[in-house]
């Protein structure tokens, strides 16, 4: 994966290197902006175009707990001539149950700390009332 990102950072700047000196070499007077397009907006573009024809993958759907899209979405990737499909949709399921029972636990780790610090915050200034309140009646 680390292999594959440097590849394609070095081979894009390579890219970038490339069209700057065409760029330049045939005397634009404003050639950045050529550059800044070419290099930025292009692959925005297409990136916002794949993003609204490709799929979800099966496990995010897993994870986001919408099982019946998942299975659509896994079939579709994987026809029925994949050999270990069931066992590969099987451990996609175990790793999205356990991502959703951490991300449930932390939740509920989350929530005990903010009703014991509310709690915790709320007795002892419930005390110090009482404390005023019977001291201004004694005295």
């Amino acid at each position: 994966m680390g292999t594959l990102y440097s590849i394609s950072n070095t081979t894009g700047q390579l890219l970038a290197f490339a069209i700057n000196q065409a760029v330049y070499a045939g005397g634009a007077e404003h050639g950045w902006r050529i550059v800044f397009a070419a290099l930025a907006w292009c692959p925005l573009v297409i990136l916002i175009l794949l993003g609204a024809v490709l799929p979800d993958t099966p496990s995010s759907l897993l994870q986001r707990g919408r099982v019946l899209q998942a299975t659509q979405s896994f079939t579709k990737l994987r026809h029925s001539s994949s050999h270990n499909r069931d066992q590969e949709w099987m451990g996609m399921c175990s790793e999205a149950d356990k991502i959703i029972d951490t991300k449930q636990q932390q939740q509920r780790q989350q929530q005990q700390r903010n009703s014991s610090s509310n709690s915790f915050g709320a007795v002892p200034i419930a005390a110090n009332c009482a404390d005023v309140v019977s001291a201004a009646e004694r005295g």
